[in-house]
C-alpha cells in the first residue's frame, strides 16, 4: 500500500470486502492525520451524499 492512503470498509473470512458504516467521520479523521487517497467499497456509494463537498475538495481524485 502507498503511504498516506486510506482503506475503507471490513473484510470477511473469505475475503470479501464489507462497506464501511461511516464514511465522514473516517474520512475526516484520516485527511487531519495526512492521508491523501481513500479507497471506498462501491457499496457504500449511496453514503457519498452524506459527505460534505466541502470534504471531498480535500482529496486527490484518480479512478482505476
Amino acid at each position: 500500500m502507498a503511504p498516506a492512503l486510506l482503506v475503507l470498509g471490513d473484510m470477511s473470512i473469505q475475503g470479501n470486502i464489507k462497506p464501511a458504516r461511516s464514511l465522514t467521520e473516517p474520512l475526516q479523521l484520516a485527511k487531519d492525520n495526512g492521508a491523501k487517497r481513500a479507497l471506498i467499497p462501491i457499496e457504500n456509494k449511496r453514503n457519498f451524499l452524506d459527505v460534505s463537498a466541502e470534504s471531498w475538495s480535500m482529496w486527490t481524485r484518480s479512478s482505476w
